[in-house]
């Protein structure tokens, strides 16, 4: 038996009614009628990344499939947010006095109307939202396993069956690295290099330089798909991140076509000094090719964060590894698949 297919028996014996509550125990969830600017302030505020999003005009013993309309992330409003400054309405608004900093952005938000739009009209105009697929509290962690890692889903509601109303929790890849570093030594290949595993080589890393505008890193995760960029020096050393999260501080700034032309190296530090929070979204954690899968998870779990990056001995990124590349290496997929309501 290899060291995945012993995983995978352990997941198996599992089922998700025993995982872990979400952090502050409640599930949290968007109005349909809720503006852009306060969807992404309570994501902010919560220290999520996405939430799943109920139609206020149905009542509240609503059946799943009529009552949620999809899953709101912060990667879809990094795309909403670069579409709305294509329009003549967004950028009329701009507040052409404010200053170069975000210290000196009033975080008031001027209405524009990208911003007051509400989170319905969007679900209902923009393509690529995270559908609300659901899996049953009787299935098992190796479900959430083989799906958050190689089916890369970002989030798992959980319910208790086809017709319920509620959300019974809400299964995580963070959530899943936490509960794999808190049993790790239950599982004989975290003792393996990233090299023993195969999980190192050059691979395309899209990077954008410090002297280059935020605008740029938030085009690349969009057009690659992925909630994060890693910020180089000019001569291709890692010095800090820009993800989806960032997209935040751009969304509630009075004048957010100034603050996207912005440098990365003075956007990520002035957000950084106004907001503590931050800095753990701007640091670029890094690892080499002889660190054990066990130290990752370890450093990925305490930092709350999803993707670490391989470097060289100069610090330049070789390759990104997310929390799906390492759950993967965890499960295999049974051959009736997986759970899905």
């Amino acid at each position: 038996m290899t060291d995945a297919e012993s995983s995978s028996k352990l997941f198996e014996t599992v089922p998700l009614s025993d995982f872990p509550f979400t952090p502050k125990g409640e599930i949290k969830c968007l109005r349909s009628d809720a503006t852009v600017k306060e969807a992404v302030t309570f994501l902010h505020n919560e220290g999520i990344l996405s939430a799943p999003v109920y139609d206020v005009s149905k009542p509240d013993t609503a059946p799943w499939k009529e009552k949620f309309l999809a899953i709101l992330d912060v990667r879809n409003l990094v795309v909403f947010m670069l579409d709305s400054l294509q329009k003549d309405s967004a950028i009329a608004e701009v507040d052409e006095s404010a200053g170069d900093t975000a210290e000196q952005v009033t975080f008031d938000l001027l209405p524009s109307e990208f911003a007051q739009q509400t989170v319905s009209k969007l679900t209902e105009e923009e393509q690529g939202w995270m559908p609300f697929l659901p899996i049953e509290e009787t299935s098992s962690l190796l479900d959430a396993v083989i799906l958050l890692g190689t089916y890369r889903l970002k989030r798992l509601p959980v319910v208790t069956g086809p017709e319920a109303s509620e959300v019974k929790n809400i299964i995580s890849q963070s959530g899943l690295i936490k509960v794999i570093d808190e049993e790790i030594k239950e599982f004989p290949l975290a003792s393996k290099s990233l090299a023993e595993l195969g999980m190192v080589g050059k691979v395309d890393v899209h990077c954008v330089k410090t002297s280059d505008a935020v605008e740029k890193a938030f085009e690349l995760m969009r057009e690659h798909q992925v909630s994060a960029i890693p910020v180089v020096g000019e001569d291709g050393d890692l010095v800090g991140n820009i993800s989806a999260g960032h997209a935040y501080y751009v969304i509630v700034s009075t004048n957010m076509a100034r603050l996207l032309q912005m440098t990365c190296t003075k956007f990520l530090a002035s957000i950084a000094s106004g907001d503590a929070r931050a800095d753990i979204r701007n640091t670029a954690i890094t690892c080499k090719a002889d660190d054990s899968l066990k130290n990752i998870v370890s450093r990925l779990a305490s930092a709350r964060i999803h993707r670490i990056y391989l470097v060289d001995d100069e610090r330049r990124p070789l390759r990104v590894i997310s929390l799906c590349d390492i759950l993967s290496k965890f499960a295999v997929e049974p051959e009736n698949g997986c759970c899905l309501l």
